[in-house]
C-alpha cells in the first residue's frame, strides 16, 4: 500500500530532440521549476532534452518548447504547465546543445551546471547555485547561493561579472589571461594571484592586473561572503 507521500506526486522522464530555428547561435534556456544541466551535443541542427518531472496525480505533462528568440540567430527553450494545467512540482532539465556563440540559462531556485562550455555564458538564479566551466565570458549572478566557476580558456574579451549577493564565489582563472579584475568580497579573499591588490584603505575590496600588457577582459567579483580568486591548471 503507498504511504500519503508516495501518492503526493507522479516521477515521469522525458526524451525529446527539438529542432532549433536554422542559424541559431544564442540560446535562452528558462526552467522555473528546478536544475539545469548544460552538455554537449554535436548536431548542429537541433538539441536533447532530458528531464526528470515531478507531478501532482492527474497534471499532465509539462511543455518543452524551442521558440524564436527576440534577436536574429537567437531561440528560447521554454519549460510551461500543459495549457490549463497545473504547473509541475519539479523539473530537473539536462539540455544537449550543439556548438554556439552564446547560453543563458534562468531559474528560479533551481542550480544550474555548466561544464566545459565553450560558448560565452549567463545564468541568472534567485536561489541557486552555479557550477560552471567554461572558455567563454561568464555573466553568473546568484541571489542566495553559491558559485564556483573555472576559466579554461584565458582568451575571452569584453565585461565579465561573477556575483552572489549573499553567498561564496570561487573563480579559478589562468593567470596569462588578459584580463583585470576588481573583487568586492565582504567576507574577505582567498587568493594565490599576487597582482591582486587592496584598494586604498579598503577591507573586503582588491584590484588587479593580470596579464598588464593587453587586458582584453575586465572582470568584476561580488560575493556577499567569502571569494576565492586562484589561478587554473590549464591542460
Amino acid at each position: 500500500m503507498q504511504s500519503q507521500r508516495d501518492q503526493a506526486f507522479e516521477i515521469k522522464r522525458v526524451h525529446e530532440a527539438l529542432a532549433l530555428p536554422a542559424g541559431t547561435q544564442r540560446l535562452l534556456i528558462k526552467n522555473d521549476f528546478g536544475t539545469v544541466y548544460v552538455k554537449k551535443l554535436k548536431d548542429p541542427a537541433s538539441l536533447g532534452v532530458h528531464a526528470v518531472v515531478q507531478v501532482a496525480p492527474g497534471v499532465r505533462m509539462p511543455q518543452f518548447l524551442v521558440q524564436p528568440g527576440d534577436r536574429p540567430g537567437s531561440a528560447q527553450l521554454l519549460v510551461r504547465p500543459a495549457p490549463g494545467d497545473k504547473a509541475p512540482i519539479r523539473v530537473d532539465l539536462a539540455a544537449y546543445l550543439p556548438p554556439m556563440y552564446e547560453i543563458t540559462v534562468e531559474t528560479s531556485s533551481g542550480d544550474v551546471f555548466a561544464k566545459n562550455v565553450r560558448s560565452d555564458l549567463a545564468v541568472r538564479t534567485v536561489g541557486g547555485n552555479i557550477v560552471a566551466t567554461s572558455a567563454g565570458r561568464l555573466q553568473l549572478h546568484t541571489v542566495d547561493g553559491v558559485i564556483r566557476a573555472t576559466q579554461i580558456g584565458g582568451k575571452w574579451q569584453g565585461d565579465a561579472s561573477v556575483r552572489s549577493e549573499h553567498g561564496l564565489v570561487e573563480l579559478s582563472i589562468p593567470d596569462d589571461s588578459p584580463a583585470r579584475l576588481q573583487v568586492t568580497a565582504l567576507g574577505g579573499l582567498q587568493t594565490d594571484l599576487p597582482s591582486l591588490k587592496p584598494i586604498g584603505g579598503h577591507q573586503d575590496q582588491w584590484q588587479g592586473a593580470l596579464n598588464a600588457e593587453g587586458a582584453l577582459l575586465s572582470l568584476t567579483i561580488y560575493a556577499g561572503g567569502e571569494a576565492i580568486v586562484r589561478r587554473s591548471i590549464q591542460e
